[in-house]
């Protein structure tokens, strides 16, 4: 019955045809859902998009707003740890064979850190991702020091003092110790101090 009544509708359509005109309404009548519905979902994407990357600014800002304050904090954090130390000397040139992996070589800073003495030995590490010799001192209160270098790159740690220009070693006082951050000579160095 119902194939019937279709039939009997489908044939009195074609008998009497649309004009141009009424085949436009009739196009664009069918048109305006789909449209509709495709543009509620742009809407919905590009608020998801924007919810994604308020998220992502708000959750993972990325390089730290304070850069030297994320170096210091990860030195005084791997000073807290005091992992087993990979090699054992009392001068630099006992130690700086043993961190031949490194792409620049063990230097005394200015202040001469390593030459005041204490130096137990040392272990590879790193800062910020850039690989690093991490340096066990004592001094002679017997308070533990631990002593890096790595390579300066301006790029990932930003402006740091430069003790070769005169400018003081940052000092931040972060996990109850204190740690002072410098460059010299191509390399980041960090003391951190109980």
């Amino acid at each position: 019955m119902k194939s019937g009544l279709k039939q009997r509708v489908v044939e009195l359509v074609e008998s009497k045809g649309l004009d141009d005109a009424q085949l436009r309404r009739l196009d664009a009548m069918q048109r305006t859902p789909a449209t509709a519905s495709l543009n509620r979902w742009a809407v919905a994407a590009a608020l998801l998009l924007g919810l994604t990357v308020a998220l992502t600014v708000i959750v993972w800002p990325g390089k730290p707003a304070n850069m030297t304050y994320a170096i210091a904090d990860e030195v005084a954090m791997n000073h807290l740890k005091r992992r087993p130390l990979e090699v054992a000397g009392q001068s630099l040139d006992e130690v700086r064979a043993y961190f031949n992996e490194l792409d620049f070589q063990l230097l005394e800073d200015s202040s001469a850190t390593l030459a005041m003495g204490g130096l137990q030995g040392g272990r590879y590490c790193s800062i910020q991702g850039k690989a690093a010799a991490q340096l066990r001192l004592r001094d002679k209160a017997d308070h533990m020091q631990t002593y890096y270098q790595a390579p300066y790159d301006k790029a990932l740690f930003g402006d740091l003092p430069d003790v070769t220009r005169g400018q003081q070693p940052a000092v931040v006082e972060v996990r109850g110790l204190t740690v002072y951050v410098w460059t010299e000579r191509g390399l980041l160095f960090a003391l951190a101090t109980e």
